[in-house]
């Protein structure tokens, strides 16, 4: 069976959502599953986070893999804030690929550094989102798709990146802004967290209008060469 050199560790709890990267990762081309092979990525998986902590402990990582990391993965006995620090232990070894609840946004300020320097990436599970998670991994590993695929599903990415990611993301810089003209009602701890939230936000505004335009613009490329022809 023919394999790609690329690792994927898939770190998920949900089985719907696990059963649906697993599509798109192993099954995603049709030639792919003719031909008998796991098509762009060799996957792994970890139900809980810290088996996946324990196997990187253990030298039991692929070499050089992407991490998708889903909530649902995370202790629901033990606070969110307080596992921070063990996805910064995973995003030490990998870039991680983190998918999380709308609900769960304002609480990634123990985030923060590891968002900043790229090695988490932040996707909110709402909407259609599977396709900014796959855009990630692609980038992360190195791999582009096909140019066909790549039109089909440029379009697509773009809409997702406006309006799936762009509307939380103004809603959550509105209500921090706004609570932050409150400030002198505050205790300072929280208007320092508001102020990360806020930053936060602006920039991933800023990294999904980047995105967006990219992809506007390579999808353009790609219909002009196609007429070309």
């Amino acid at each position: 069976m023919t394999v790609w050199d690329q690792a994927v560790l898939l770190v998920v709890s949900d089985p719907a959502l696990k059963k649906d990267l697993l599509a798109e990762l192993l099954l995603r081309r049709p030639e792919a599953r003719a031909a008998g092979t796991r098509g762009h990525y060799q996957v792994s998986i970890c139900d809980r986070l810290e088996q996946a902590i324990e196997r990187q402990s253990n030298g039991g990582m692929p070499a050089r893999p992407v991490v998708v990391l889903d909530q649902s993965a995370l202790d629901p006995a033990a606070e969110l804030h307080a596992q921070w620090s063990r996805v910064r232990e995973l995003a030490a070894a990998a870039p991680v690929v983190l998918t999380v609840e709308p609900e769960c946004l304002p609480t990634l300020s123990g985030l923060a550094a590891c968002i900043a320097r790229g090695r988490i990436e932040v996707v909110c599970r709402s909407g259609a989102f599977m396709p900014l998670v796959m855009a990630l991994v692609a980038r992360h590993s190195g791999r582009c798709a096909g140019a066909e695929d790549t039109e089909e599903r440029g379009a697509q990415l773009g809409e997702t990146l406006r309006h799936e990611l762009n509307n939380p993301l103004t809603g959550i810089l509105g209500n921090a802004e706004m609570l932050l003209a409150r400030r002198d009602r505050l205790p300072p701890d929280a208007v320092q967290r508001l102020k990360t939230i806020a930053d936060l936000a602006v920039h991933l505004r800023e990294t999904v209008r980047r995105l967006s335009n990219a992809w506007d613009e390579h999808s353009e490329r790609l219909r002009e060469m196609e007429v070309s022809r």
